[in-house]
């Protein structure tokens, strides 16, 4: 008869709720949190692993699978509209009202650095993904929600520093864990 994998330490490993922080630090846990959230928070490491094809082939080859595209996301609705969080998910604005000109690269000072999404078990330990490198890439701000509340849904993604070769194997964003 199947059985279920519960035992007397799965309540530890649950995640609570995600937090969403920028400068945050994986060592310690401290960074900004950015505000309120609604329904969760979701990281996807949208990876693309590829199968080489090949004249003859029947099926997929264990062995020759290999990592081809990376574009890390941590997406979410918003609700907390501070100026700090308007300046946020428009890249490269000086201020929520002054945003930057269409057609001009953003500078390196224009991206968020070590935004992260934080999970916090019952034990006090925390788990999340970091993004070293990221930027607001889409928002639909909602309008208001049958409680008065304006949502803004976000997706963040994460960025290789400007020279970085995706072929060295270093991925856009960061698993880590803190002991409670």
């Amino acid at each position: 008869m199947p059985q279920s994998g519960y035992n007397t330490n799965t309540p530890d490993g649950f995640g609570l709720y995600g937090v969403l922080y920028t400068a945050f630090n994986t060592s310690t846990g401290v960074g900004t949190k950015v505000g309120v959230t609604r329904g969760g928070l979701t990281f996807n490491p949208n990876h693309t692993i590829r199968n080489p094809e090949y004249d003859g082939k029947l099926a997929n080859i264990k062995g020759i699978d290999r990592i081809t595209f990376r574009n890390p996301t941590i997406s979410g609705t918003m609700i907390e509209l501070t100026a700090a969080n308007l300046m946020m998910i428009e890249p490269g604005g000086a201020t929520p009202v002054t945003l930057k000109d269409s057609g001009t690269f953003l500078a390196s000072g224009d991206y968020l650095t070590n935004v992260a999404i934080a999970f916090e078990r019952p034990d006090g330990s925390v788990f999340g993904y970091n993004l070293p490198d990221a930027l607001v890439t889409t928002y639909d701000v909602a309008g208001q929600n049958s409680e008065g509340e304006t949502e803004v849904a976000i997706t963040i993604e994460g960025r290789l520093e400007h020279g970085a070769t995706p072929d060295e194997g270093s991925p856009p964003f960061e698993a880590f864990e803190i002991a409670a």
